[in-house]
This record gives structure tokens, C-alpha cells and sequence, in this order.
């Protein structure tokens, strides 16, 4: 069977790279759980998904080369996501810590202040967990998923 809507695979590569920051930024600001460093490094190739998805409604002459694109980029958040996972687990030792960013100061008690009022958040401890995973596993098993779904679509219409 010949999926013959020509703007399903772009559709559905814009909600591959959409749907999981808006999930990410509803969890961010309505559940007020603040992201770690490789949490927010997880969200750019989101981005770049996102807008693969959009350049292929307006190319869709290119569909090879911007499924092939989203595809990387879905498996660099799903490689970024498992490291993640390994270091909430504890099976990969990370040594490195999380930076809050903090604005320009006009002396060292400000500086201090808002050190002191940042969100200390850890690498190795995930903010939240549905049924058993982390957000980082789920992240890695989503766009593992959204691989699937777009090469299902891909093929059914290449058939």
C-alpha cells in the first residue's frame, strides 16, 4: 500500500522535533523541573529535527536527504539521552558539573546571591521518573521511535 499524502513524512519529521520540546518545556516550567546540562544539550537536535521537518513542506524534492538529516540528528538526542542514563545509573563515570548560568554583577555579593538562588541541578540524578525510566531514557526511546515512524512512512511512500 502506497501512502500517497505527500506531506506526511514532513509532518511527520516538524512533530518528531516539536512534540518532545514542547513535552520538555511543559516539564520545565509547569512541573518545575529544571533541566541539567545533557538534558538541555538533549533539546538542540530537536531542533534541528524540527526544522528538517519544515524545509521538507517547502522542498519536497529533497525528502531523501532531509529524512536522512532528521535521522542523524534523532540518533544523536537518542546517543545523548542513553550517555545520560549511564550517568544516572551510574554505569559511566561524569566528572564534569552543571553550570547555572548567572548574569552580568556589579560586585561579588550579587554574584554570590544569585550562586546561592540558582536551581542546583545533578547530571547523575534524574528530575523526574515514569514507570521505572528517566526523562533521559524516555528521550532515547522516543526518538528511536520517531525513527521508526518516519521510515515506515518513508518507505510506504517510496513503495
Amino acid at each position: 500500500m502506497k501512502l500517497t499524502h505527500p506531506k506526511a513524512l514532513a509532518l511527520l519529521i516538524l512533530a518528531g522535533g516539536l512534540l518532545p520540546l514542547v513535552f520538555v518545556l511543559i516539564a520545565q516550567f509547569g512541573f518545575a523541573l529544571p533541566p541539567c546540562h545533557f538534558c538541555m544539550l538533549q533539546r538542540y537536535p530537536y531542533v534541528i529535527v524540527a526544522a528538517c521537518g519544515a524545509m521538507l513542506l517547502v522542498y519536497p524534492e529533497q525528502r531523501y536527504f532531509l529524512t536522512a538529516l532528521a535521522i542523524i540528528f534523532w540518533l544523536t538526542t537518542a546517543g545523548i539521552g542513553l550517555y545520560h542514563t549511564g550517568i544516572e545509573q551510574g554505569w559511566v563515570q561524569y566528572a564534569g558539573g552543571c553550570v547555572a548560568d548567572t548574569a552580568p554583577t556589579a560586585s561579588l555579593d550579587e554574584l554570590r546571591a544569585q550562586i546561592a538562588a540558582a536551581p542546583r541541578v545533578s547530571c547523575n540524578e534524574p528530575m523526574g521518573v515514569f514507570l521505572g525510566l528517566s526523562m533521559a531514557s524516555w528521550n532515547a526511546i522516543s526518538a528511536l521511535g520517531w525513527i521508526f515512524l518516519a521510515l515506515f512512512i518513508y518507505r510506504k511512500q517510496d513503495a
